[in-house]
């Protein structure tokens, strides 16, 4: 390494749904254009709480990806979106469209 470092930051558009093939081709690009990443920022990623310890969507499977295939360590604010979406702290009550995107940082 010569001391350089490669970022790449996508809007991934959760926003506007996250179907399991639209998933799947962003992460063949991943698997196919990224290999040389240091640091990828995604924001507006999908998710879906699966239970305590798991989440679903976008998030999940991106997770996975770079967490098993990639060995990144990765942090999200998932949690924090989720527990907006249960605020009845202005001005979060007042949003009619659903509070289901995070961000994610994954780094080597």
């Amino acid at each position: 390494m010569d001391g350089t470092i490669t970022i790449c930051s996508w809007n991934v558009q959760g926003e506007i749904g996250a179907s399991k093939g639209r998933i799947e081709q962003q992460l063949n690009f991943l698997r196919t254009h990224t290999l040389d990443v240091d640091v990828f920022l995604f924001q507006a990623v999908n998710y879906e709480r699966v239970d305590e310890d798991e989440w679903g969507g976008q998030l999940g499977a991106f997770l996975r990806y770079f967490e098993s295939e990639r060995d990144f360590d990765c942090v999200h604010t998932g949690d924090w979106a989720r527990e907006l979406s249960q605020s009845t702290i202005q001005p979060q009550q007042s949003i009619d469209t659903p509070h289901n995107r995070c961000t994610l940082t994954a780094s080597r």
